[in-house]
């Protein structure tokens, strides 16, 4: 396997000079795998008549390998889009950031071996944080097959003249966190490399995943709503499952915190 990335950076600028700007980030990825064909299935005939494939690896530590080749090439876009605009409390570059997108992903990858519905679902997701305390993910799955009586073919929706496909999946996730201050005062590090640079981006991002044991207590809300859309039968079906959530953490002692954790299921009306 292998890949190739490469970054695009766009500026849209305002006619004054030290108007606002625009700054958009395109990441695009290709990558491809090539997987041959490792099966090792033998056919055995019982004294009925009966047959069965078997596996003489099956029972080994790494189990069966895997059946049938792949050629696939993907393809993953991912976008961000901020605003950069003067400001007196940011005395080193004298612009402050501000994220619209900070992330806005699509992918999805086709089989040059399989002689037919060589093309994946697409994926599309999306990230944004609000003034620091309101995360907002958002997720799809667009499946881009016809349809009939249940059964895919292998004609292209959009073929048929009904879109571009049929989304199959959507999911809208909000987090609302709240944190007492922190109660050592921590400074930036600074000669930081490249990487370490993402990895602390990432910490302040995803920082309900990590465990801060200067602060007090926190909380947190969330709330969740899932749509999947799916075939029972012959009938087109659509399932809606939302729910909210409430966690929390206090710090008994320096090393030590207790939390709390409840949902609840608002189709199936109990927590």
């Amino acid at each position: 396997n292998g890949s190739l990335t490469t970054r695009l950076f766009g500026m849209y600028a305002t006619r004054k000079s030290n108007g606002p700007k625009l700054r958009h980030v395109l990441t695009p990825s290709i990558n491809f795998s090539y997987r041959p064909d490792f099966s090792t299935n033998q056919t055995i005939v019982s004294d009925s008549g009966q047959t069965a494939t078997f596996s003489p690896y099956e029972l080994g530590v790494f189990g069966r390998p895997s059946v049938g080749k792949s050629g696939t090439v993907g393809v993953t876009l991912v976008n961000s889009l901020e605003l950069k605009k003067r400001s007196t409390k940011d005395t080193i570059t004298g612009f402050v950031k501000i994220p619209i997108i900070e992330n806005f992903q699509i992918n999805g990858n086709y089989d040059l071996v399989r002689d037919s519905l060589n093309l994946s679902n697409i994926q599309f997701s999306a990230r944004n944080t609000f003034f620091k305390v309101l995360s907002i993910n958002y997720s799809s799955t667009l499946d881009p097959y016809h349809y009939v009586n249940g059964k895919i073919t292998r004609d292209y929706y959009w073929n048929k003249g009904k879109g571009f496909g049929r989304i199959t999946n959507n999911n809208l996730a909000l987090n609302y966190t709240f944190k007492a201050k922190s109660r050592k005062k921590k400074e930036e590090p600074k000669n930081l490399t490249e990487d370490e640079q993402e990895d602390l981006n990432n910490i302040k991002k995803n920082s309900n995943a990590y465990i801060d044991y200067d602060v007090p207590f926190s909380l947190t809300a969330t709330y969740n709503l899932n749509f999947n859309r799916v075939y029972v039968g012959t009938l087109d079906t659509v399932l809606i499952t939302q729910g909210i959530g409430l966690s929390g953490d206090v710090s008994v002692t320096k090393k030590l915190k207790l939390g709390v954790n409840s949902n609840y299921d608002f189709v199936a009306k109990k927590v």
